[in-house]
């Protein structure tokens, strides 16, 4: 990973607001009053020979809501990981989170006036990457804002996936939108992932809290049971998940 040198004209573009203070990436995915020059100049990064600068300049371009931006975002996610860089160091295990990022950046680009139908096409392009590649919670936060139903096949095929390759808590990440989707389709799959031995992260938490979204019996009954779990964040989940359904209830 080469980061631009701090004063070029790429670090400026990538990380200062529009008054040229340094405000990193993150923030500079939230400008609303950039200048249309500025698109022009970071349009002309996605041509750059540092694959990072690529990268972080589709990240700012896809959280504006542009349509240059999501096209290169999709074209890396179906391209996949070609490289030897991480380009998205997770702070605590080091794994690359770049697509937990460009999920993030799609989210975004919705807010911004994306066409959502636009964003559904890379979402499951994402989706067909998730049992491959590492995923922290930004995709998670941003199917529960975004998925629909065409998307159920896909959420329910990568939740088995990652499920034959081990990946069990990356796949109970799926079970909150599967359960907000379709609840029976989310209940059938339970038992396998609650079979699991506690770990961390506990793949109950997920559980947890898909069970808001599902009104039955025996749902309520597991739910309950859930208040005791000793696994990490499991109780609490399992809390936000009872006062989730009674404000529902009164509404």
């Amino acid at each position: 990973m080469i980061i631009p040198q701090r004063g070029s004209n790429a670090f400026k573009l990538l990380y200062t607001g529009n008054n040229g203070e340094e405000i990193g990436l993150d923030e500079v995915q939230l400008l609303d009053d950039y200048p249309q020059t500025r698109i022009r100049d970071l349009s002309a990064l996605l041509n750059d020979s540092n694959l990072f600068i690529r990268y972080q300049a589709i990240l700012i371009l896809t959280a504006w809501g542009l349509e240059v931006g999501i096209d290169n975002a999709e074209n890396m996610i179906v391209a996949g990981v070609a490289d030897d860089l991480n380009l998205s160091p997770n702070r605590i295990n080091g794994k690359d989170n770049r697509f937990d990022d460009l999920a993030e950046a799609i989210h975004l680009y919705v807010l911004s006036g994306g066409s959502g139908v636009r964003a559904c096409k890379a979402f499951c392009a994402l989706l067909k990457s998730y049992p491959i590649y590492y995923f922290e919670s930004k995709f998670k936060r941003a199917l529960l804002k975004h998925a629909t139903p065409e998307m159920i096949g896909e959420i329910k095929d990568s939740i088995l996936k990652c499920l034959k390759a081990g990946k069990f808590y990356q796949a109970s990440q799926l079970l909150p939108i599967l359960a907000k989707l379709d609840s029976v389709a989310c209940w059938d799959i339970f038992p396998e992932i609650a079979a699991l031995p506690m770990q961390i992260p506990d793949p109950a938490a997920n559980i947890a809290e898909a069970l808001r979204y599902i009104s039955t019996q025996d749902s309520d009954k597991l739910l309950t049971q859930y208040l005791t779990h000793k696994g990490a964040g499991v109780a609490l989940a399992a809390q936000e998940s009872i006062d989730f359904k009674k404000k529902q209830s009164i509404k």
